[in-house]
């Protein structure tokens, strides 16, 4: 999505709310901005919360500032700069008239998205106007998704109008507003557009420096037997933008760590928190996540991992980051290559340490899985426990006793949604021992 218009909107004391300036001119006609006019000015106990809408094929954003002082007409200042992005949802279009406007309220406090959706905060919404069906519902969700990392300019750009008119009231004053506006707004939206940066100085001291941030794909959510890898080098001022609950946490991060044992070692009752904190790390891309690596894990190679073994250069990178200590340099990289084309997703990583013999030993085989899966050349086979609802037989081994009091409770959560990784850390036992007592319970292992 880019941005199609930029407006500044103002309240007038005689005709109410007005389009100052828009750039493109004309782009929003007389009877949407009439049908809009209320979400973008809106009431002073609106102010300062980001306003999304959805309405005549367009999204718009803005968030409204109001201003109280005496030296003005009733004794406030209210205005808006909205951003005007192509592309969104026509929700409710036949109820415009009414002002049935597809609308999402945001406050800085950030309150729930969701809530706002189905909570109807949109005016003229209620009986007989028509609420947000589901599928609406995920069209606002979907087009929010797209046009989320506009909010951060929209707020700062607000901020700083509020401020600049708040010290040399410069957008009251004719002499300052008119320049201003006329310059800066196609500005804004060209530089925007094409690049994403926008820096200028207006006046004396006023810098406005804009930048749209670039979306990362979208990550798994962290989970408490998934283990968090470091994927860049990380500098102290780097470290310092983060809480001091993340700073302990990162500590804790070695590759090894799984995040349940990272809230252990980091002394936090709430595992929550861990999870949130990892979820941070990996949305700034210093964080990658990856499944508990164990001897009995199988893996197979992907389709990429072809490309990969015919790059020299890639390979020897590779090479040097999983040799073992002690390892033969000359043999390395051919080491690498022998235990790769070994996983044939039948064979755990034991048996194909065992098949490789002393090869096998030229190769730490932790940091070679690692590298592989976060660079998209192997992945593992999961198993997922299938209780059928019945026991095969009883547990008579007396060291199983105690086992299978704890286990009993989890097997019927054995639907086959949950990895046998999952279950382990959850109860806090090893993996050998849970899948014997499942199996012998007549629990089905499947591996996908």
């Amino acid at each position: 999505m880019v941005i199609c218009a930029v407006a500044y909107v103002e309240f007038d004391n005689k005709i109410g709310p007005k389009i100052v300036r828009q750039h493109p001119d004309q782009y929003i006609p007389h009877h949407m901005f009439e049908a809009l006019s209320e979400y973008l000015i809106c009431p002073p106990q609106l102010a300062g919360r980001m306003v999304s809408l959805s309405a005549f094929g367009k999204h718009i954003m803005g968030l409204p500032q109001v201003i109280e002082d005496g030296k003005y007409s009733r004794n406030q200042l209210l205005f808006n700069l909205a951003f005007v992005v192509h592309g969104g949802p026509d929700v409710k279009r036949e109820h415009l008239a009414q002002h049935g406007i597809s609308l999402d309220l945001k406050e800085e406090e950030e309150e729930s998205h969701d809530e706002e959706l189905e909570g109807g905060t949109g005016g003229g919404m209620g009986e007989g106007g028509g609420g947000c069906g589901e599928s609406e519902v995920e069209a606002l969700r979907d087009c929010r998704a797209q046009t989320v990392q506009y909010e951060g300019v929209v707020k700062k750009l607000s901020s700083i109008l509020r401020t600049m008119e708040v010290d040399n009231e410069y957008l009251t004053r004719e002499e300052t507003r008119a320049p201003f506006l006329d310059s800066v707004l196609p500005e804004i939206m060209h530089r925007l557009n094409n690049g994403g940066v926008y820096v200028t100085h207006v006046g004396e001291g006023n810098l406005i420096a804009l930048t749209i941030p670039t979306l990362l794909p979208p990550k798994r959510k962290a989970k408490l037997h998934n283990v968090p890898v470091i994927t860049h080098r990380l500098t102290k001022s780097m470290k310092d933008e983060v809480d001091l609950t993340t700073q302990g946490i990162l500590h804790h991060i070695d590759g090894v760590n799984f995040n349940k044992k990272i809230a252990m070692l980091s002394k936090l009752e709430d595992e929550a928190v861990v999870l949130k904190a990892v979820d941070g790390l990996v949305e700034r891309g210093w964080v990658d996540i990856v499944d508990i690596f164990q001897f009995r894990n199988v893996y197979r190679v992907t389709a990429p991992c072809m490309d990969f073994v015919r790059d020299s250069k890639a390979l020897l990178e590779c090479a040097r980051y999983a040799c073992a200590p002690n390892a033969d340099q000359t043999e390395i990289t051919s080491s690498v290559l022998l235990f790769l084309s070994s996983l044939d997703g039948k064979r755990n990583v034991s048996d194909v340490m065992r098949r490789l013999g002393e090869r096998g030993k030229q190769v730490d085989a932790r940091r070679l899985i690692t590298f592989c899966i976060l660079n998209g050349f192997v992945y593992r086979t999961h198993q997922y426990p299938v209780w059928r609802g019945r026991r095969d037989g009883d547990i008579v081994l007396s060291e199983m006793v105690e086992v299978g009091e704890r286990l009993d409770n989890v097997l019927p959560t054995c639907d086959g949604t949950r990895t046998l990784d999952e279950i382990c850390v959850e109860l806090g036992m090893v993996a050998d021992m849970v899948e014997s007592y499942l199996t012998r319970c007549g629990v089905l292992m499947l591996r996908k």
